[in-house]
């Protein structure tokens, strides 16, 4: 999981003008993507200029590639103490996955476990379908040597699901009037018939906030003097 010394790295070095230290100790091979409030609500961001303000969602999408291999990995905060409906949201989300996690079996079809996260969804109300508010991308996509590859967790998708395929596991919400919520874990079929996680999930919002607000004063006010230069790209 994301710690407070890591959201304070990935906003100094997404400054308009870092910190040099920041960007020199940032793997050459890495990359990262922080929004905040309404702009969580869309998967890739927005182009409008950002700032923190003390009780918005704070939405992390990183990776890196490690012997040609790439990972993928998000996580979302709170700046402050979060609400009961970002608390439930999140929530949720946390469930959705682990449907995913669940669903995503040897000889099941990889559009099962899009259509598995989604009929949940929908049964609390949000959706139907790729509408928002509600879930408006694919579950998860393939990953490997490439950051997107095919097959993927998207509905009407009937390959199999065989050993050996990977796949980021990221079924998130979002309301373009409010935020969003993603958390995505890669995981790994294994010969076994059970996913096999990639990465450590996290698992509760418990203390969320409380780790920004107990840091000192020096840290925290640069991170809230933070401005975010985030333009969407594709993938």
């Amino acid at each position: 999981a994301v710690n407070h010394w890591q959201l304070f790295f990935y906003s100094e070095c997404l400054r308009p003008e870092p910190d040099i230290q920041c960007v020199r100790n940032m793997p050459a091979n890495g990359w990262n993507m922080a929004l905040f409030g309404v702009a969580s609500a869309y998967p890739h961001g927005t182009n409008q200029a950002q700032k923190i303000v003390e009780g918005q969602i704070v939405l992390m999408d990183c990776g890196c590639s490690v012997e040609g291999y790439q990972s993928d990995i998000s996580r979302t905060f709170v700046f402050g103490e979060p609400t009961a409906r970002q608390r439930e949201v999140w929530d949720t989300v946390r469930r959705g996955q682990q449907i995913a996690f669940e669903t995503a079996q040897i000889g099941a079809t990889a559009g099962s476990v899009d259509d598995a996260v989604r009929a949940y969804y929908e049964s609390l109300g949000w959706g139907p379908d790729y509408t928002v508010p509600g879930l408006s991308h694919r579950t998860g996509h393939g990953i490997g040597m490439d950051g997107h590859e095919r097959v993927n967790f998207v509905h009407g998708e009937e390959t199999p699901l065989a050993p050996g395929m990977c796949f980021s596991n990221e079924p998130g919400l979002y309301d373009f009037e409010s935020f969003g919520v993603r958390l995505e874990d890669c995981i790994y079929m294994t010969e076994n018939g059970r996913p096999g996680l990639a990465n450590h999930r996290i698992v509760s919002m418990t203390r969320l906030g409380v780790w920004v607000n107990t840091q000192s004063s020096q840290h925290l006010n640069r991170i809230r003097s933070c401005s975010f230069e985030c333009v969407a790209t594709d993938g």
